[in-house]
């Protein structure tokens, strides 16, 4: 019987999570973000705690929030631009 936990993967259209057991038979969660780039996902970056996985969150939504209040929707419709004092 294998006792391992599996690696899980959420995949949106650019990025996605990965859930990874923290080390060899140790099935604390770790989590990495995950990008797509021709059509094969990359970790891009250090891995983190599942405990913090309500701050990252957070701070995505402070992120948007602000980007709503503070900046301008790209009329292309990708992302947005700074606004600049005329």
């Amino acid at each position: 019987m294998n006792t391992e936990p599996r690696i899980t993967q959420i995949k949106g259209k650019l990025f996605g999570i990965r859930f990874r057991p923290r080390g060899p038979g140790d099935s604390h969660i770790v989590i990495q973000i995950i990008k797509e780039d021709d059509d094969n996902w990359f970790c891009h970056g250090t891995s983190f705690s599942s405990h913090w996985i309500d701050d990252l969150i957070e701070q995505l939504q402070n992120a948007k929030m602000k980007l709503d209040n503070e900046a301008i929707k790209d009329r292309s419709g990708y992302g947005y631009e700074f606004k600049y004092e005329q």
